[in-house]
């Protein structure tokens, strides 16, 4: 009776062997018949030719799932604060700070000092005519006559230009010796050489005192009044 039983068992695992093998068998040789898909447009007939050489109940349609949702974990941070920055509130009627305007009295004022001017001294010592001029020992009160205030000469080559012909007006003088006195330097004007005494008529008015010399290098001479 086992032994039945072990013969029974064992042709019916053959026949179940044989069963597989003949389906698998049937399945490669449709795989191989099956015709490769041609991309690109078609005709229809073409198209049916394929379709009727395609057996597609046996095989599987895969379906593509659905997209996974992923759940979007809300953040905890809290909303950013907005850029715009609000103007101060200004109440109607409500009392403001006043500011302190500085008085101008508290400025101190600027004094502007104009600078003194210069002073040039100048000591006659010699009186004569154009004989005391000509020895070049400094200034000379030269005599004009009645009339006329002190007329003081020197050559300009011996000083003259250097101690009247950069006289501006202005400046003060001191003078001392035969002639003194502190004066102030007004007009100069410019005579020929050699000239004479209506040429100073060219002052519109008469000095105090006059300092005269020539021009270097000119045939004109330069006479400072002193008032």
């Amino acid at each position: 009776m086992r032994k039945l039983r072990s013969i029974v068992l064992a042709a019916f695992m053959s026949m179940i062997v044989g069963i597989l093998a003949s389906g698998f068998t049937q399945e490669a040789q449709t795989l191989v018949e099956v015709t490769p898909l041609v991309m690109g447009p078609s005709s229809p007939e073409v198209s049916a030719a394929a379709d009727a050489k395609i057996d597609y109940s046996r095989h599987e349609v895969t379906t593509i799932a659905a997209p996974i949702q992923v759940p979007i974990r809300k953040s905890s941070e809290p909303p950013a604060a907005s850029l715009e920055i609000d103007a101060p509130t200004t109440h109607v009627g409500a009392s403001q700070p006043s500011r302190q305007v500085p008085s101008v009295d508290a400025v101190p004022a600027i004094v502007v000092t104009a600078p003194e001017p210069e002073t040039r001294y100048v000591n006659v010592a010699l009186a004569g005519g154009q004989s005391v001029v000509d020895q070049g020992r400094g200034p000379v009160l030269f005599p004009l006559g009645d009339g006329f205030p002190p007329y003081i000469a020197e050559h300009d080559m011996t000083g003259g230009w250097a101690r009247f012909g950069t006289l501006r007006a202005g400046m003060k003088v001191n003078l001392s010796g035969l002639v003194t006195g502190s004066y102030t330097v007004g007009q100069i004007i410019t005579v020929p050489k050699k000239s004479n005494t209506n040429e100073l008529k060219a002052f519109t008015q008469m000095p105090k005192v006059m300092l005269q010399t020539c021009i270097p290098g000119t045939s004109q001479m330069i006479v400072v009044g002193l008032y």
